[in-house]
């Protein structure tokens, strides 16, 4: 985002055009996954895991439903190995 504000800083007042990179920002940050997958890194949730369980909460788009989903999800009968559900167990403790 840095780099979009300093060319549109430099190119607006000269009349030139210039970009939008805020879109490709944002998939950047996200990895380039699902914006709920990524979020769910903040809850204890890596990234590689999260894109592992995807399917399991529903691929939503709405960070809520797939919190609600993640509380509900049967971990045991995931294909995870004893790390991942270890990761996912206490993730699902620290839910509200």
């Amino acid at each position: 985002m840095a780099v979009s504000r300093i060319q549109r800083a430099v190119f607006e007042p000269r009349g030139l055009r210039f970009g939008d990179f805020s879109s490709f920002a944002s998939r950047v940050e996200c990895r380039f996954t699902n914006p709920v997958v990524a979020a769910l890194d903040e809850y204890g949730v890596p990234l590689q895991l999260g894109a592992k369980i995807a399917r399991a909460l529903g691929e939503t788009e709405d960070l809520d439903v797939a919190l609600a989903n993640l509380k509900e999800l049967r971990i045991d009968e995931l294909p995870l190995d004893e790390f991942e559900r270890e990761l996912l167990t206490d993730a699902k403790a620290f839910l509200p």
